[in-house]
């Protein structure tokens, strides 16, 4: 693996991505799983959205890979989104915003890529989950700036994961927009997906509403969705047996849909293809 090491101005312009300000303590956690499941644990809200995005590959991965651990499936994990999103594999082992320097092992083979993980213990680390955040935001590079109408923050003003990236994480694309395709939204030019990708989106928040979550969002490969609040995000999976809602904060692993749930007809909807 290539060993890589900055300080200012390139640190400040890859942070400048991350949050406008200080990273907040919620960001930096380690990946766990809850006992006797393959759901992720938050113990501190904040980044939903990226635990949101993360279960949802884990869920994918657990039919795909069959014998492997929790830890191997979420490793899994996020080889194959860096993977979409450049094609190679990056992990940022060293971040000091006191000194303002970032350090990050990059590769472009996959099974070097496997073996660090197995034997760095990198998903443990304290502060993964921001390690594995700016570890994209470094993969994306220039890319972001290109498109974003708008340029955003990974972690928002009120330390919550903003959709823009959860969008990244579940289609691999930089996208600023839920529609389908390219478009005008509010007046600006908007980049929208252009293919149906494994994963959806499902939304019940106001901040939704002004323009419609597309089709390709709505109905994917993949009976599995990330399920957007407004201030909150899960993961939301369909099948003969019934819907049921993996959160990351919750004391349960996953829970079944009641037919009062907020989602129960977006979900059915787009399940059956309506």
């Amino acid at each position: 693996m290539e060993d890589f090491q900055v300080n200012d101005p390139v640190y400040s312009k890859i942070m400048g991505f991350v949050i406008d300000g200080k990273v907040p303590e919620s960001w930096r956690q380690p990946f766990y799983f809850k006992p006797n499941s393959n759901s992720l644990v938050q113990n501190k809200s904040g980044p939903c959205g990226l635990f949101a995005a993360l279960q949802a590959h884990i869920i994918k991965k657990q039919t795909e890979c069959p014998g492997y651990t929790n830890q191997q499936l979420l490793w899994e994990s996020m080889l194959e989104i860096m993977r979409k999103v450049r094609g190679t594999y990056l992990f940022c082992t060293y971040i000091d915003q006191q000194s303002h320097r970032i350090a990050w092992k990059a590769t472009a083979d996959l099974r070097t890529a496997q073996t660090f993980l197995g034997q760095s213990r990198w998903t443990d680390d304290p502060q993964a989950t921001l390690l594995f955040v700016v570890s994209i935001v470094i993969l994306v590079g220039p890319v972001w700036l290109r498109y974003f109408s708008i340029p955003d923050h990974v972690i928002d003003e009120a330390g919550y994961t903003n959709l823009t990236f959860v969008l990244l994480l579940i289609t691999g694309e930089v996208l600023d927009s839920y529609i389908d395709n390219n478009g005008s939204v509010g007046g600006m030019a908007s980049k929208g997906t252009t293919v149906q990708p494994e994963f959806g989106l499902l939304s019940n928040a106001e901040c939704v509403q002004y323009q419609k979550i597309g089709h390709f969002l709505t109905h994917p490969h993949q009976n599995i969705w990330v399920a957007y609040y407004g201030a909150h995000f899960t993961v939301m999976i369909a099948g003969p047996s019934g819907f049921f809602e993996f959160d990351s904060l919750s004391k349960y692993p996953w829970v079944p849909f009641t037919p009062k749930h907020p989602f129960t007809e977006l979900l059915n909807n787009a399940y059956r293809g309506n």
